[in-house]
């Protein structure tokens, strides 16, 4: 396996039975405090907000930490905008066909241009 992995035997070993690391240490109890702070939220906080709160309660840490958490922990905030944006009127629209209304004006404008030269080319 080691061969496959391209590292030493030695390494790989020295590897497994290495603790963990201190920022992964860190990792785990700063999580306990992020979760904390997205309970208490009632879940509609996500990491700016939960990096304020932290910041506020002496924490020194970076916001991209606390999305990290947040992203592997599978706890995500709500949002306040709507949605997606809206489409705008007809031109926009895409119909059942798959084609919106520009992109069909075009293939019939190309299809007569074509059959135009054809009718050209065949006198």
């Amino acid at each position: 396996m080691c061969r496959v992995l391209g590292v030493s035997e030695r390494g790989f070993h020295a590897w497994r039975q290495r603790g963990p690391s201190g920022r992964a240490l860190q990792d785990v109890a700063l999580l306990i405090a992020v979760r904390a702070s997205h309970e208490r939220s009632g879940g509609t906080y996500d990491a700016p907000r939960i990096h304020e709160d932290l910041r506020e309660a002496g924490y020194r840490l970076g916001r991209k930490r606390i999305a990290r958490l947040l992203r592997r922990e599978g706890l995500t905030g709500v949002s306040r905008r709507r949605g997606p944006a809206r489409e705008r009127g007809a031109w926009h629209r895409n119909y059942s066909v798959g084609f919106s209304i520009p992109m069909l004006l075009v293939a019939y404008a190309w299809q007569a241009v074509r059959s135009r030269f054809r009718v050209m080319a065949g006198q």
